[in-house]
């Protein structure tokens, strides 16, 4: 395990991942090709468990008027980070074989119906 200073100058201990950087983006570009591709300007740049660093290169239509960038991009990338951030500390995870439902009504108080699995 690595010892390395935050951001605000304490150690911060970082395990090792689930998977390797090249499995991640293997994973990645064989599943979502249609984000995680050349040119979309998505990377990784480092892994650990519980964490991760991505990067989002800069495009000019992600600028909004005054030179701010977009509010869909920053969630996009926050998203694409936490997906790799999940995947690296859990590893990669096989589908369910049945689909799993999200949704937000309350029939059964047992079970929360967003983690129901479809009939």
């Amino acid at each position: 395990m690595e010892l390395r200073r935050d951001t605000m100058g304490s150690p911060e201990r970082r395990g090792e991942p689930a998977l390797t950087h090249s499995e991640l983006e293997s994973f990645l570009r064989n599943e979502f090709p249609q984000v995680f591709k050349a040119g979309s300007g998505l990377s990784i740049e480092e892994i650990w468990h519980g964490g991760a660093q991505v990067r989002q290169a800069y495009r000019e239509d992600f600028i909004r008027p005054g030179g701010t960038i977009s509010g869909p991009t920053m969630m996009a990338l926050a998203d694409f980070a936490m997906y790799v951030a999940v995947l690296a500390s859990i590893g990669l995870c096989r589908s369910p074989s049945r689909p799993i439902s999200a949704s937000t009504s309350c029939a059964s108080p047992a079970l929360p119906t967003f983690w129901r699995k479809r009939n």
